[in-house]
């Protein structure tokens, strides 16, 4: 028996949108998130990708649409970046309160020699105790210092993609790179399941934003591993018949 090819398809326009501007035109809402081998669907969701069209509000990066193309998935990874506030140390890091300053918190850093090395999250990220606590405060409704990172706004795992020029499955760094969109969850989400509240899901800034339940069912039918497909469809495409 051959071995099912899973291919994800993602229609960033598939459900009647939430909202529309009418100045612009601009379409914001969910999306229909599919998993399908050779013959069937295997997974059937909502996913929230970015709006329809380039929308500047203030913000940096600004919202825009999901990238429509034919990809390949990289290995799922904790994500960190500079540009979003609180995303800068990958979620899970050890946090500790600083043993000299009050106002202090270490993070833990990478190590391949077993040895414990913290550094300063107010000197290298400007992030204080106080700032810790106001966003669990915001998140978790209680103030506290937690004892691992998790206020990364793309939650534990980011599942990124590349356009494979050579067919071959694989990321090839010389001629390939990485989409700045990706697939994750947010802190607000996480913090959410873990308070056992109601999902409040948004459109994303041009990645694709899914439920955590989802996130793990995905990973458990191995619809997110490296090599799997995946396709992004126009906004204007609904889920019928399979191209």
């Amino acid at each position: 028996m051959p071995t099912p090819r899973l291919i994800l398809h993602y229609y960033p326009g598939h459900y009647p949108p939430t909202f529309t501007d009418p100045a612009t035109g601009t379409t914001a809402g969910p999306g229909l998130l599919l998993l399908i081998d050779d013959s069937k669907v295997l997974f059937r969701g909502k996913a929230w990708g970015g709006v329809s069209k380039l929308m500047l509000d203030g913000t940096n990066p600004p919202f825009t649409p999901t990238p429509a193309g034919t990809y390949v998935l990289a290995d799922p990874a904790p994500y960190a970046t500079r540009t979003w506030k609180f995303s800068e140390i990958k979620w899970g890091t050890r946090i500790k309160a600083s043993p000299s300053d009050p106002t202090n918190v270490w993070y833990q850093l990478p190590s391949t020699s077993g040895k414990e090395s913290w550094a300063s999250l107010k000197r290298d990220f400007g992030i204080t105790r106080s700032d810790i606590e106001r966003q669990y405060l915001d998140l978790y409704g209680k103030i506290a210092l937690p004892k691992t990172w998790v206020f990364n706004a793309f939650g534990p795992l980011a599942v990124r993609f590349f356009i494979d020029k050579n067919a071959n499955g694989k990321l090839d760094p010389d001629s390939e790179s990485l989409s700045g969109a990706m697939f994750h969850t947010t802190a607000e989400n996480e913090a959410e399941v873990a308070t056992g509240k109601p999902l409040a899901m948004g459109n994303s800034h041009g990645c694709i934003h899914m439920q955590p339940a989802d996130r793990d069912s995905l990973i458990g039918m191995g619809g997110l591993k490296a090599g799997v497909s995946l396709v992004i469809h126009q906004y204007w495409e609904r889920y019928g018949t399979l191209p």
